[in-house]
């Protein structure tokens, strides 16, 4: 590794070293490491959205009766569902300020367009070589990342409207996760935080 430029520990959140909620840039989520009963009034919610994403979009993974689901207390507020490419969930929970963008993970099922997709995503992202599939598909679908940002650009506005300076989070499984994380740092970087 390089002597200059960030290391892992620089790169750790500025709430996990607080033994208080999070006020990093005004956020109001639990710091780390919260109480049992705390962490899971913050994660349960975070997993069952992260499910949605997967039972509520098309793929192999729908459940029709998770159509149209919802966490409860939240107001599920925004979905990108299309039959192949990247898919998430916006949540938003005006009472607490929070607003929560669930990405969805790998189709592991690539005998349908889901999968493929979501097989294709996996090689670009990882600079993999693409399975010979990926050529039914236009670079706009596969764009998972380029997507996953617009979609979050969409999601700030709708939240917006119901939920005036909520804090917006991103979760996901998978590939999801690497969508949130990456998500993050794109806005980050570009200062929106």
């Amino acid at each position: 590794f390089p002597s200059s430029g960030p290391r892992c520990r620089d790169l750790q959140p500025v709430c996990l070293a607080e033994e208080q909620p999070c006020r990093h840039r005004g956020a109001a989520w639990p710091a780390s490491p919260p109480a049992t009963s705390a962490f899971h009034a913050t994660t349960e919610p975070l997993s069952i959205m992260v499910k949605l994403a997967y039972t509520s979009t098309s793929g192999s993974y729908f459940n029709a009766s998770e159509a149209n689901a919802t966490v409860a207390g939240w107001t599920r507020a925004l979905t990108a569902n299309p039959p192949a490419g990247m898919r998430a969930l916006l949540f938003v929970h005006p009472g607490t300020r929070r607003a929560v963008v669930a990405f969805r993970g790998t189709d592991l099922n690539s005998s349908g367009v889901s999968g493929q997709a979501d097989a294709c995503a996996d090689a670009a992202l990882g600079a993999a070589p693409l399975p010979a599939f990926c050529g039914r598909f236009d670079n706009h679908t596969l764009d998972y990342l380029p997507r996953a940002v617009e979609f979050a650009a969409r999601a700030t506005e709708v939240s917006a409207v119901s939920c005036p300076r909520c804090d917006l989070l991103f979760t996901g499984h998978s590939l999801g996760a690497s969508l949130a994380m990456m998500v993050a740092e794109v806005r980050a970087a570009a200062g929106s935080g």
